[in-house]
């Protein structure tokens, strides 16, 4: 429940899909559709300019398997125009469900008034990201969304067909993680810690300087993801955006260094 929903381009790029959203195919299938070939030209590279064979790829990848390909072919065709119908409106029946079943929980509320299979829930009583983490320990997976633009943390739900079978026991677990939630403390860091990691430039940050930053989060190379995630995403939150995105590059790569190297 906590991957986004197939996107839709500009009218100047044509409309993209993930398949394996709710396409239901295997994950690393995706669609572009073009307006008409003169757009889809520029996604091409073509190089001639060595002494070799002449190159062209239609994609970012050169050399890939078909299997993706043929796999979602398969799902495509088996599942067909009636079978997504079904499914579609399975999906817009477990929303309305988890969108009631929310706006019933004390100090939760869902933000504007969901058309189609993505809910965003905010709260008045306690940090979502704290709900997140608890959620997290009951087996749910809820996707915590920073402060942006004026607008307070939040959590992300995408709904699927799966949702619905499920949908009383997540809401059941969720009021209890909110109850439980709100007599966390904050997760926020220490003020002077927030006013220093704020005040850093993006410019100036060696590999020793974003180490120490990603320790003071309880983030050591090597050791995986912490086990709550709400204080790292608070020292992340009062980070300004450059810093977010050089913060997000230096902890994925954490994960695949042993020494931080």
């Amino acid at each position: 429940m906590s991957t986004p929903s197939p996107s839709t381009c500009t009218s100047t790029v044509s409309p993209t899909s993930d398949l394996h959203k709710y396409g239901f195919a295997d994950k690393g299938a995706s669609v572009v559709l073009y307006r008409d070939a003169a757009l889809r030209r520029h996604q091409y590279f073509a190089s001639a300019a060595w002494p070799g064979y002449p190159v062209v790829n239609p994609t970012i990848l050169g050399s890939r398997s078909a299997g993706l390909l043929a796999s979602a072919w398969a799902v495509l065709r088996h599942v067909g125009d009636d079978g997504y119908a079904d499914l579609a409106a399975a999906a817009l029946r477990a929303t309305e469900a988890v969108v009631a079943g929310v706006e019933r929980i004390d100090g939760l509320r869902v933000l504007g008034s969901p058309a189609s299979t993505l809910v965003c829930v905010a709260s008045d009583i306690t940090d979502p990201l704290n709900v997140a983490d608890e959620m997290r320990e009951r087996g749910w997976f809820l996707q915590p969304q920073l402060s942006f633009g004026g607008l307070n943390r939040t959590l992300h739900l995408t709904v699927t067909p799966a949702t619905g079978p499920r949908a009383a026991d997540m809401l059941a677990d969720l009021a209890e993680a909110v109850r439980v939630a709100a007599d966390l403390p904050s997760p926020d860091p220490d003020p002077d810690v927030a006013e220093a990691i704020a005040a850093l430039n993006p410019a100036e940050l060696g590999p020793e300087d974003m180490a120490a930053v990603l320790a003071a989060a309880g983030i050591v190379p090597g050791e995986g993801v912490p086990a709550r995630s709400a204080p790292v995403l608070a020292l992340l939150d009062a980070a300004p955006q450059e810093l977010k995105e050089l913060f997000l590059v230096e902890f994925v790569g954490s994960l695949f260094s042993a020494s931080g190297a």
